[in-house]
């Protein structure tokens, strides 16, 4: 007879700081990304996350050993199945940050810090619209938008250019860094209705800002 399948004891913590490039390389692939992703909400085993990803586990075992070495993963639970022990993984933190020390200027792992924070950022916004893409959700989105109608989905994709003096930027900035606060404090009084959503914001200066910016990408607004 099977064990029986305890409860988890382990919690993630809020947020866990990433000191080297090396944890940083670990965390920035795509795949791992999204292992990570679907071991956030609960804790799982390779072969549930091998079925929801349409992949073989034995592709997933190397992975996981690499996320569970940077302790990015953890197991918090096993249990006998037909004789062999079944591990059960989480998440170690639900936020993974990096040490601002990491991509200082003049600090010798600035330029390759910069780059593989950018690769995950950008990686991560494909994965998810190219999932989005795939379950018909933008198309719908779009659709319920050509007939004047509420978005099935309240969605919103744009690049915009504007021009601020320095104490514009900094007054206009903390006003994105407050409501950015407020998004991720946002309570939700029905849990069994509550969407996930993200958000991914940029704001810099332009490079070659005389130049005519690019267009928004065809997707309407809400």
């Amino acid at each position: 007879m099977d064990d029986p399948l305890p409860p988890p004891s382990f919690q993630p913590a809020p947020v866990k700081i990433i000191h080297n490039l090396e944890t940083l390389r670990v965390l920035s692939d795509p795949l791992r990304m999204r292992i990570l992703s679907l071991l956030d909400d609960r804790p799982r085993t390779v072969k549930e996350i091998a079925k929801i990803l349409n992949l073989p586990a034995t592709r997933l075992y190397y992975h996981f050993n690499l996320l569970e070495k940077h302790d990015l993963i953890r197991v918090v639970r096993t249990r006998v199945v037909s004789g062999i022990i079944e591990k059960h993984y989480q998440v170690t933190a639900r936020e993974f940050n990096v040490d601002r020390r990491l991509l200082s200027p003049g600090a010798d792992t600035s330029a390759e810090g910069w780059r593989l924070v950018l690769e995950q950022t950008v990686a991560a916004l494909q994965q998810d619209l190219t999932a989005l893409a795939a379950n018909g959700t933008l198309q719908s989105f779009i659709a319920a938008q050509d007939q004047d109608g509420e978005p099935a989905v309240p969605l919103r994709l744009s690049r915009a250019l504007a021009r601020f003096t320095p104490g514009q930027a900094r007054a206009f900035l903390q006003r994105l860094v407050n409501l950015l606060r407020d998004f991720e404090n946002q309570p939700h009084d029905d849990e069994a209705e509550a969407q996930a959503y993200t958000l991914v914001v940029a704001f810099y200066p332009t490079p070659h800002s005389d130049e005519t910016p690019p267009e928004d990408p065809p997707i309407p607004e809400e």
